[in-house]
């Protein structure tokens, strides 16, 4: 076993596992405070994702929910801005149902964009590139 602080957090590491000497183990639910613009922070919803063990800046994988959206985060000794602290039971949950509607939305939304992106490359080939074609020269 070995005993790594990262960003005031003691882990204790073994090859299999990574779990918190203190309080906190890869699944952990968590709160992230995140700074935004200026002095404002925010507190979502997170998940300990995992334990980089870099031999330079060993690094907690987090995962966050940010309202509409998932984020991914390492936080090490470097990570300004970020924050984790221990999520309460009694405190709101992140609606599972509510997540998954959003990111079927923005799925919706992704292959709607392709589609017209694919539509406008066939208009391309067909039609514009033609003007760039060379064309032979006119006899007078």
């Amino acid at each position: 076993m070995k005993i790594v602080e990262i960003n005031g957090i003691k882990l204790e590491i073994d090859e299999r596992t990574a779990r918190t000497v203190e309080s906190y183990k890869v699944g952990d639910r968590i709160k992230v405070l995140k700074k935004s613009y200026g002095s404002t922070y925010n507190v979502y919803t997170g998940v300990i994702a995992g334990f980089s063990e870099f031999k330079e800046l060993p690094t907690i994988d987090i995962m966050f929910w940010n309202g509409s959206d998932f984020e991914f985060a390492p936080l090490n000794a470097r990570t300004e801005g970020i924050e984790i602290a221990p999520h309460n039971e009694l405190e709101i949950r992140l609606d599972k149902a509510r997540a998954i509607d959003a990111m079927d939305r923005k799925i919706v939304k992704a292959k709607q964009d392709l589609d017209e992106l694919e539509v406008k490359r066939t208009y391309f080939i067909e039609r514009y590139a033609q003007a760039f074609e060379a064309k032979a020269p006119v006899d007078a």
